[in-house]
């Protein structure tokens, strides 16, 4: 959902663990590479959001931020 709203507030957000190693051709058919396997790293995949951080970044942007996560 909070990825959705940043969309339509143009907000620059994406997923962080994405995609996982594990997902990679060359590890995708290792058995320690199956889902089953990696449940923590699979939920972080899917819910952690790297979020915009940059010395740049104007209070005004830093304020629609917060309000974007709060409204979540």
């Amino acid at each position: 959902m909070l990825c959705m709203r940043s969309c339509v507030s143009r907000t620059s957000t994406r997923r962080y663990f994405y995609p996982l190693i594990s997902d990679f051709p060359m590890y995708r058919g290792l058995p320690s590479a199956q889902p089953a396997n990696l449940p923590v790293a699979a939920k972080a995949s899917a819910q952690v959001l790297c979020l915009p951080i940059y010395p740049a970044l104007a209070e005004a942007d830093v304020r629609r931020v917060i309000s974007l996560i709060a409204e979540s």
